[in-house]
């Protein structure tokens, strides 16, 4: 189960909306229940709050932050990216 401690660390990291995110990646990722059907954002909640055991899910959540983190860090660096050749572009005109 996931401890109060993880849930703060993952919310830190997730911020607002952190249900619908992690379920955008399990979607992403063909993270599914049983039925090969995606879980729902309920059942997420209720795992991520530690009212239900579920490892499958527990797993998928620190996996969603993992990603989340890494397509951060390549959003910021695509953004530089941008910023620098709009300044080299402005210095050549």
């Amino acid at each position: 189960m996931i401890t109060e401690y993880q849930k703060q660390e993952v919310l830190e990291v997730l911020g607002t909306r952190h249900v619908s995110k992690i379920a955008k990646y399990f979607s992403k990722q063909e993270i599914y229940n049983r039925d090969h059907c995606p879980y729902s954002s309920i059942f997420i909640s209720r795992v991520f709050n530690g009212k239900v055991a579920n490892a499958k899910v527990e797993d998928g959540i620190f996996a969603a932050v993992e990603n989340f983190k890494i397509d951060q860090a390549t959003e910021t660096a695509r953004r530089e990216e941008i910023l620098k050749q709009a300044k080299k572009d402005k210095e050549n005109v």
